[in-house]
């Protein structure tokens, strides 16, 4: 039962970077901008990161928040694939 669990969570884990390619594959523009949130879409990690991303992207930017619980391997992979122009931590 305990394999199982531990597998499903390392599913789940590698999901919410893969969630991620199609957006940051699509890019309208040259401009991209990566935002590592430190909470999720609550409080005032939504007024700063998740409204700053709408906000660009209504402007023709790729912004795309990356998950909190990404690893730092994970995030590292992300910039180091997707060169963004612009990282806000």
């Amino acid at each position: 039962m305990e394999a199982i669990r531990n597998a499903a969570r390392f599913l789940a884990h590698r999901a919410r970077e893969a969630a991620l390619y199609p957006q940051l594959l699509r890019r309208r523009s040259g401009r991209t901008l990566l935002l590592f949130p430190c909470m999720g879409r609550e409080m005032s990690s939504l007024l700063r990161v998740y409204e700053i991303a709408d906000g660009l992207a209504a402007r023709g930017w790729t912004a795309v928040v990356v998950p909190k619980q990404l690893d730092m391997a994970q995030r590292q992979r992300l910039l180091r694939l997707f060169r963004p122009d612009i990282c806000l931590l």
